[in-house]
């Protein structure tokens, strides 16, 4: 079998027709019904002038379409692009201007926004309504009854499998793309280690727009699984879902399993599940030991970016003894899977580093993006010639191979799971014509990770609140993006040559208490 997202649901059809494929809150889908859907969606697409590799979008919380959606682009060899349904319209708009989508599937929930920029963007891009709008076609009228065949086009390595979307350091869109190549290895490989089998039924909650969601989800349908999907995350309601559906094996953040464990007799929901995998933003020590007690289950950490097509490391479940010789290993994100190069690389002198020398993670393989999208600069700034991805994670290995992360280069704030980047946050700040400088940095959260903090200096004569800059940035800014806290002084530090000091103003701001919200 060739590993193609493409030969997922050609696969399960062909082994397992009648098995369920996915269940979710308003219905459930079978291989058969699920490779009808692709090849009604691919067909669509056909129909619609939509040619291989050219990219179409889509927009909703979890649900069955957006399989449907990716299984269809991958019978049509159509390039998916998820939209981060967090997204202000105004991001939205811009996110589907840079991929130069030419059609979008929306879900109901977020016909306003689109509708909101409608105008800006109708030339170029046909929207599909999932649902009865007044002017767009519906979903399953567009998809057609018939029983289209399947197309059985030929995907090339190079091909564009996945077009992921994560804001970049200026603040516009930034492109990962995973190729097919890079789609083999997640499915051939990285779906064994992540240790979901057949029999098993994985929860669907990380969102499907997430390069994590969409691995996790996949990973577990190449193994033939039963994936139960939930449209959003909250603790109770998850909770109750595991104990219902029998959920066996989930993939969560951290500040999702802290949510979980808050919830009173949490520990009474979770008796059928076989392993938990956690990813996304580091966990303290007492979060994990605390939900290794409430779970009861096998844990597993892994490690990776979107630039990897997820992960390429992991905290293998043997690994996690709080209580033994080897505890310590709980501050780790494991050891690199079979095949995956890692090097340790001091930032200054470009030298590799020893064992315990603390450095830049560096790594190579098959799993590493060809690049960002239309972005030559950044790519050849993140991935050198001879193939070595530079992570942005500052660490070290340690003698048995193990990585330990104790810094990140990159001042990228992770807050739920959630990369932001603080040159967005501060370059809206800065337009605030009261403001006439701004550092955003990420201060500890125990429910999140992270929070967004920001520390202003104000033009002389100048008054906002707090309150003022929450409400600018939320017109503008997704609200995980947008500050929890903000703070006032006369200066910012900075070095002999004006470059500001974020590791200055992270330890002299590490207590602010946040908001839970």
């Amino acid at each position: 079998m060739e590993y193609t997202v493409a030969n997922i649901v050609r696969e399960r059809f062909r082994t397992d027709p009648d098995r369920l494929a996915i269940s979710s809150e308003d219905r459930d889908i079978d291989w058969t019904g699920m490779y009808l859907a692709a090849r009604r969606v691919a067909s669509a697409l056909t129909n619609s002038g939509i040619n291989p590799q050219d990219r179409v979008s889509f927009i909703d919380r979890n649900c069955i379409e957006y399989f449907e959606f990716i299984f269809g682009c991958a019978l049509a060899n159509v390039i998916p692009v998820p939209i981060n349904w967090r997204l202000t319209p105004t991001e939205i708009k811009e996110t589907l201007l840079d991929a130069n989508s030419k059609l979008l599937i929306a879900g109901e929930e977020f016909w306003p926004a689109i509708e909101s920029i409608e105008g800006s963007i109708s030339e170029q891009l046909q929207v599909i309504a999932i649902g009865e709008h007044d002017r767009w076609s519906d979903y399953t009228e567009w998809c057609g009854t018939g029983d289209p065949a399947d197309p059985m086009l030929p995907v090339k390595p190079g091909d564009i499998a996945i077009h992921f979307y994560s804001s970049g350091t200026t603040g516009k869109p930034k492109g990962i793309l995973w190729s097919a190549a890079n789609a083999e290895y997640l499915l051939r490989d990285t779906s064994r280690h992540y240790g979901i089998l057949r029999d098993d039924v994985s929860l669907l909650i990380m969102p499907l727009y997430h390069s994590g969601g969409t691995g996790w989800a996949l990973c577990g349908m190449i193994n033939g699984c039963l994936s139960v999907c939930l449209r959003q995350f909250s603790a109770r309601p998850v909770l109750e879902l595991i104990a219902d559906r029998g959920i066996t094996v989930a993939m969560f953040v951290p500040a999702m399993l802290a949510q979980l464990c808050a919830q009173t007799d949490a520990e009474s929901f979770t008796g059928s599940m076989r392993q938990v995998n956690y990813t996304g933003s580091p966990i303290s020590e007492h979060d994990l030991v605390a939900s290794m007690k409430v779970f009861d289950a096998e844990f597993i950490q892994n490690y990776g970016l979107a630039e990897t097509t997820g992960g390429f490391a992991q905290l293998d479940a043997c690994d996690h003894d709080p209580g033994g010789p080897r505890a310590y290993l709980l501050r780790s994100v494991g050891k690199a899977y079979p095949g995956i190069e890692l090097k340790v690389v001091d930032p200054l002198t470009g030298k590799d580093c020893g064992p315990n020398e603390f450095g830049e993670l560096w790594t190579r393989s098959g799993q590493n993006m060809p690049g960002y999208y239309n972005l030559p600069e950044l790519t050849a700034a993140t991935i050198t010639p001879d193939g070595w991805l530079k992570t942005g994670d500052g660490g070290h290995i340690d003698e048995d191979g193990y990585i330990f992360l104790t810094d990140r280069l990159k001042d990228v704030i992770i807050s739920g799971g959630e990369n932001i980047y603080p040159t967005e946050v501060e370059s809206l700040i800065t337009s605030h014509p009261a403001v006439a400088e701004v550092a955003v940095i990420g201060v500890p959260s125990d429910r999140w990770g992270e929070t967004v903090t920001a520390i202003i200096v104000l033009h002389s004569g100048a008054h906002i609140t707090e309150g003022d800059v929450i409400s600018f940035c939320k017109a503008d800014l997704a609200s995980f993006k947008c500050p929890k806290s903000v703070k006032f002084t006369d200066a910012l530090p900075r070095n002999p040559t004006g470059k500001l000091l974020k590791a200055e103003l992270r330890n002299m701001y590490q207590e602010i208490p946040t908001s839970p919200a």
